[in-house]
């Protein structure tokens, strides 16, 4: 997977890695500065934690050790995760957790 990162002069960050893994890129951009977020990550970083859900005002996450399963929140704050990864198609983006890892670690190494 090809990365790019841009950083902006207001402090956030947007990343390229292509059309494939948009929501999972666009979910890190928009939650990358919170520090709960960020230890949520570390914790999904670590087999024994998983599997592992994130949940934000805009987007949650479904995170086990063969893929990861980004969607938009529905704003009740709440998600059922079996009808959540059953209408995955409609409104989301998967990829592979190798792939989420090592966006993960590109982006704390740079």
């Amino acid at each position: 997977m090809d990365i790019e990162l841009t950083y902006r002069d207001d402090g956030q960050f947007l990343i390229d890695c292509g059309d494939v893994h948009r929501a999972l890129a666009l979910w890190l951009e928009q939650s990358w500065s919170e520090t709960s977020f960020q230890e949520q990550l570390n914790k999904a970083m670590q087999p024994e934690y998983l599997p592992i859900s994130i949940s934000g005002p805009e987007f949650f996450a479904y995170i086990d050790e063969q893929e990861i399963l980004v969607f938009a929140n529905n704003g009740s704050g709440e998600v059922d995760i079996d009808e959540a990864i059953y209408e995955i198609q409609d409104a989301s983006a998967a990829c592979g957790y190798d792939d989420f890892v090592h966006l993960v670690k590109y982006i704390i190494s740079a």
